[in-house]
């Protein structure tokens, strides 16, 4: 990313948000830099939190969590890179917020609007963030992605339930 595109991105959150973010929510360039090949590849705009987080990579080693998952319909628990603590998550969340809004990817609503889920989760589950930071995975990987399939399927077939039937263009 140029000096000129981290300007525009800078610019473009001071624009939407009014003021500039804050040191530790501010995205190095190489964080927006890969986030937008990421968006501009057509996936969705996943990030890492095992290495995304304030100030860069050089942090990143310190961000270890235990993550729980279902394994032979069994709970298992492992040592994983991510924040180890929700307060961690929130401020990894809130630097990737930053990093959307000056992409030009997302709205300050819309990210506030997942942000506020997960501290209502946290306050129904102050003990479950090993679940809760698995579920925030699951949900921002696979879940984002079979949204986007499903829009892209509407735009490209329309109607609300297009889908491509053995027999053409149908609804469910």
């Amino acid at each position: 990313m140029s000096y000129a595109e981290l300007a525009a991105c800078r610019n473009q959150y001071l624009l939407a948000a009014g003021d500039h973010p804050t040191e530790e929510c501010t995205p190095i360039a190489e964080q927006l830099s890969a986030l937008r090949h990421v968006i501009k590849s057509g996936k969705p705009p996943y990030a890492d939190f095992g290495v995304w987080g304030p100030y860069g990579s050089r942090l990143a080693r310190f961000r270890k969590t235990d993550a729980t998952t279902v394994v032979n319909n069994e709970l298992v628990h492992r040592r994983s890179d991510g924040p180890a603590t929700f307060e961690c998550w929130l401020s990894a969340w809130d630097l990737y917020a930053v990093a959307m809004i000056s992409l030009d990817a997302a709205t300050i609503g819309t990210m506030n609007r997942f942000r506020s889920g997960m501290v209502q989760l946290n306050k129904l589950f102050p003990k479950m963030w090993p679940v809760m930071a698995t579920t925030d995975v699951i949900l921002r990987t696979e879940r984002l992605s079979r949204i986007r399939e499903q829009i892209e399927t509407t735009l490209t077939f329309g109607g609300p339930l297009g889908v491509i039937t053995p027999r053409g263009l149908g609804t469910r």
